[in-house]
């Protein structure tokens, strides 16, 4: 689907990759942890459909066609449409760009932008099941020729949900991407929306081609009918300092908070290291215990203690205690310490 020139807008912009109407994934679609406590590390590799009937089969692109059922043309103009199914909660980019091009990677890369029309017609012809959401995204319009690229490699981040009720995320997180693209009649179209209506003949949802006047499309070309249901599943690593910490003490006396630290996910890396700020109360803290290794699912009590000067106006103070790991990655969470006034002897 790629070929010798990128073309934005109505003008090229130089030698480089190209796609047409037909394109699957090259690889399976891979996912990793950013860091430890990170968000979703995403790559993607798509390639040009050339089957064993086309004319020619460019180095780099794929020997098989998607739910189109069709090799790509020479000559067309395309753009790119790719999406996501992720949990609610999760962030998306607003816009992101291919990181190489096959076989020979001369550049430009491909720059996809989120596409309202593309999210829509997706969620309307493949619904996400509840507490999930499709996120879509287009490229820019370019001309396919087989002399040219072949493939793209992209990559991409999604924010960890948060947890229910200030727990961590319990994993694991499941995705879902989809490949598919759109031919152009000519590049005036190159902003329209974005329509998945499948021929009715041809389908009932978005694995289905569909076509109207200025363009033609397969918004799901890879994977096939029976998978787009299914999702990848990564087990991811959370962590947080849950909420209701709280404690009451006379001035003079020594305060003692008990924090849970809660854990989701396998066995970290590296220790979490504690520490606590007083809310000005002027005095050491003693953190029991300091350091902590999770080796799974887990709860953790800490105890944060230090002595109130007599001194201490009465009141409410935030007590806040921090996980941080050697990376720099952090997790913190309040207590409230109630001071009271000194005993009258």
């Amino acid at each position: 689907m790629f070929g010798g020139r990128l073309l934005l807008g109505v003008g090229a912009i130089g030698a480089a990759v190209v796609l047409s109407g037909c394109i699957v994934f090259k690889v399976e679609p891979v996912a990793v942890q950013n860091q430890t406590l990170g968000s979703v590390h995403v790559t993607i590799v798509a390639c040009a459909s050339r089957s064993s009937g086309s004319p020619s089969q460019p180095m780099g692109s794929c020997p098989r066609t998607g739910n189109s059922g069709a090799d790509v043309r020479d000559g067309d103009v395309v753009q790119v449409l790719l999406a996501f199914r992720i949990p609610n909660g999760s962030t998306a980019p607003n816009t992101f760009s291919s990181s190489s091009t096959g076989p020979t990677n001369p550049g430009p890369q491909l720059n996809f932008a989120k596409s309202a029309t593309y999210t829509s017609e997706l969620q309307r012809l493949n619904p996400a099941p509840e507490g999930f959401r499709w996120v879509g995204y287009i490229s820019q319009a370019f001309t396919y020729q087989p002399s040219g690229e072949q493939n793209f490699t992209a990559s991409l981040d999604f924010g960890l949900p948060a947890g229910r009720g200030g727990h961590p995320f319990g994993g694991p997180f499941a995705w879902r991407p989809v490949v598919g693209a759109r031919r152009l009649t000519d590049l005036t179209h190159a902003s329209d929306p974005v329509n998945c209506t499948p021929i009715s003949d041809l389908g009932s949802d978005a694995t289905a081609p569909g076509t109207a006047p200025g363009a033609s499309w397969i918004c799901i070309d890879d994977p096939d009918p029976t998978a787009v249901d299914s999702f990848f599943l990564l087990r991811t690593r959370d962590a947080a300092i849950l909420r209701g910490a709280k404690a009451k003490v006379r001035a003079g006396k020594t305060a003692r908070l008990k924090f849970l630290f809660q854990y989701a996910g396998p066995a970290s890396p590296a220790a979490f290291t504690f520490s606590a700020n007083t809310d000005g109360i002027p005095d050491s803290t003693n953190i029991s215990p300091r350091t902590y290794t999770p080796f799974g699912d887990s709860t953790k009590t800490v105890t944060v203690s230090f002595k109130v000067p007599k001194s201490t106006h009465k009141g409410t103070y935030t007590i806040t205690l921090r996980a941080r790991l050697p990376d720099g990655e952090t997790r913190s969470g309040a207590g409230k310490l109630k001071v009271l006034k000194p005993k009258k002897h």
